[in-house]
């Protein structure tokens, strides 16, 4: 319409001369037969309507445009008032038992209420269900009433006063008809991103010109008169731009209007493409799909990366792969490659590539479970490629750091062991005081056998460790936490009481347990720790005992409750909460320990109640004997 330097187009121009040429000629018709020219501009009209209803009726099953439908069915009845407006004009001598001044002007109301409220509610349906059989018994039940006020019943109100002119219900009505078109119009830029710009600015025209056309119809005082002409002429205009908006680009460009919202699910489709890519790349992590009748595959642009490979000179193949396996790894990947044709199973595993550069990379591959066709023949597998070289890397740092520590750690143990030896060689110790320096050396060895063992935790999470059992009394080894952990049950005038089947244990109890009496010290010394950390001040802390023919439960109760926001994922790695120097590996490291026993371990927490935390160890039948002799 509009040239780069914001002169109007010759086009426009011309469009405008010819506009004008034909409202002159309009004009001269009108002066001579009005009514020849009245009914011109309602036929075009009527025509206009018609064909969006046809448009949008026949159309409908290959769109989801019910903002369209609702249109194009509403006005099918517009064009039928409007057509029943041209037939009781004045002059036509049709309906001879009423008075055309008023009959026209009823009939224009009830088709201009009927045109504003559907441009109203239209914009609705792109977020709603449009009931097609409501629509139309809505719209009927409308017309019927409204010619059963006109024609039967005679009460509809007066429009037109011959001697008098337009009644103030007509003026009324074409202002409130005016004050729906302009909520229409705001409510239609609300949604303009549904619509293409040529379509949003076309529809707003029309809408525009129908005000200024019900403007007029407030001024004039014969139906003959200069501004029902001008009325009619801008009712000609505001169905020329619905003609061009809807009519015209369905037919023209039927992705602009009929599927528009199949054009914008393409382009979306097309962003999202584009996201996932850079997120592989961001990722290094690659997809790809192997096709199973042909043995094709299609990589996607970071599969091309990770094997190095340059996407116009390599095609997409399986041989591809195999040609940067590293080969001590080649052997297991051709059998897992083998196990999933056979199988046809998800699966997950991760080998070594050498790229072209000579470099060494970890890549993690998954493989989704296959497609396939009605009978059950495996189409096409999926799959997805990581590169992990950067966490295997930091893995071995870390188990390096740990090694290291660990035997930093030894260092400081010596004295803390050697020195209680020597001490416990005086003669004059009291009592007291030998079995405080004694409780000293066997936390010491403790200590000590826990840095030997703490790698330990790399084999429990593979499922390779093995237990060393044997037959320990647990409320020895409760007792012997609790003395460790006097200091801070002082600190926060904590009281720890440890039961069996209820009742408070003994000096001479035995609560005999199947297990690795390292491991299980360790177990239990963690999550009375987190016990005592987590309790409120002032609380008691009970540590209760179970026994019967298949399981031993040791439950461990605080009355603090654990975080709302961490409850799902208490026993996961690293997850802690308010602990400046927390790790999160104590209840994920007890969980490794009583599942490492064939056993488990679950939490139960409330703001009333406080937490629960219940270890289940398996019974064996040497423990039971134990048990019942005691």
């Amino acid at each position: 319409m509009y040239d780069t330097s914001g002169r109007t187009s010759p086009g426009l121009i011309l469009k405008g001369a010819l506009f004008c040429v034909f409202t002159f000629l309009l004009y001269l018709i009108a002066q001579r037969e009005y009514l020849v020219f009245h009914s011109f501009a309602e036929l075009f009209s009527i025509v206009i309507a018609c064909g969006i209803f046809m448009i949008a009726w026949n159309s409908r099953a290959f769109y989801n445009n019910n903002y369209l439908l609702f249109i194009g069915i509403t006005y099918l009845f517009v064009a039928f008032f409007d057509t029943l407006h041209t037939l009781a004009y004045r002059g036509t001598g049709i309906f001879t038992s009423f008075d055309h001044n008023n009959l026209a002007p009823q009939l224009w109301l009830v088709a201009r209420y009927m045109e504003s409220i559907a441009l109203l509610t239209a914009p609705l349906f792109f977020r709603r269900r449009l009931q097609i059989t409501g629509v139309f018994l809505l719209a009927g039940a409308v017309s019927v009433l409204a010619l059963w006020s006109i024609f039967w019943a005679r009460n509809f109100p007066d429009c037109f006063v011959t001697g008098q002119g337009l009644t103030p219900f007509k003026r009324i009505s074409e202002y409130v008809i005016d004050l729906i078109l302009l909520v229409a119009l705001v409510l239609l830029h609300r949604e303009k991103d549904r619509f293409e710009p040529n379509v949003l600015q076309l529809l707003s025209l029309s809408i525009a010109c129908t005000i200024v056309t019900e403007l007029f119809f407030t001024v004039y005082t014969h139906l003959y008169g200069v501004f029902n002409f001008v009325g009619h002429i801008f009712k000609i205009l505001s169905f020329g731009f619905m003609y061009k908006a809807i009519i015209e680009t369905a037919l023209r460009q039927p992705y602009s209007l009929l599927f528009r919202e199949l054009k914008q699910s393409e382009e979306t489709l097309r962003q999202k493409e584009e996201s996932l890519l850079l997120a592989q790349r961001l990722a290094h992590m690659g997809s790809w799909e192997w096709n199973l009748r042909d043995n094709s595959m299609w990589w996607s642009d970071e599969m091309y990366a990770l094997f190095d490979y340059d996407k116009q000179q390599t095609s997409a193949c399986l041989e591809r792969i195999f040609e940067r396996v590293h080969p001590d790894d080649m052997p297991a990947v051709q059998q897992v490659t083998a196990t999933y044709l056979q199988e046809k199973q998800p699966l997950k595993f991760s080998h070594r590539i050498i790229q072209g550069d000579g470099s060494v990379h970890h890549l993690q591959v998954e493989f989704n479970r296959p497609r396939h066709d009605q009978r059950g023949t495996a189409l096409l597998a999926v799959g997805i490629v990581r590169d992990i070289t950067d966490q295997v890397q930091v893995a071995k740092m870390r188990d390096d750091i740990e090694l290291i520590t660990h035997h930093d750690l030894k260092t400081p143990l010596n004295p803390v062991i050697g020195i209680p030896e020597i001490l416990l060689m005086d003669a004059n110790l009291s009592p007291e005081q030998t079995e405080l320096i004694q409780m000293i050396k066997t936390c010491g060895y403790r200590i000590l056998n826990i840095i030997d063992s703490s790698l330990s935790l790399y084999k429990m999470e593979q499922g390779t460790y093995t237990l060393t059992t044997t037959s320990c009394n647990l409320l020895q080894l409760i007792n012997e936490i609790a003395r460790g952990s006097e200091q801070q049950l002082k600190q926060k005038q904590l009281e720890l009481t440890c039961l069996v089947k209820g009742v408070p244990a003994g000096a001479d109890d035995l609560f005999m347990v199947t297990c690795e009496e390292l491991l299980c010290y360790t177990m239990l010394s963690n999550l009375i720790s987190n016990a005592i950390e987590a309790s409120p001040p002032g609380e008691v802390i009970t540590v209760s005992c179970e026994q019967d023919a298949h399981w031993s439960s040791i439950t461990i109760h605080n009355q603090g409750a654990v975080p709302t926001e961490i409850r799902a994922s208490f026993f996961d790695r690293y997850v802690t909460h308010g602990k400046q120097k927390g790790t999160g590996l104590g209840t994920y490291s007890a969980l490794l320990a009583a599942r490492t026993h064939q056993g488990d371990i679950a939490m139960t927490t409330s703001e009333e109640g406080g937490t629960f935390i219940t270890v289940r160890l398996p019974n064996h039948p040497e423990t039971v004997q134990a048990a019942t002799a005691c």
